[in-house]
């Protein structure tokens, strides 16, 4: 199993997006949506070639939606 690490912007991102969630869809919907992003983050961790490469944040970084 491939690791990944979130930069302190991702999580503080994170953290922001958990806020507003269960402010504006509750807790059990903020939790799926949570779990949705660990598991990309794995996936793409695991096969980064799934994602679209986003040469214009950074070279060598990748996108995937979830949603």
């Amino acid at each position: 199993m491939s690791k990944y690490i979130l930069s302190p912007e991702a999580q503080n991102s994170l953290k922001n997006i958990k806020e507003y969630s269960i402010r504006n869809f509750g807790t059990d919907r903020t939790k799926a949506y949570l779990q949705n992003f660990q598991k990309r983050f794995q996936q793409l961790s695991e096969n980064p070639a799934r994602g679209i490469m986003r040469k214009d944040l950074k070279v060598g970084y990748y996108s995937y939606f979830v949603g």
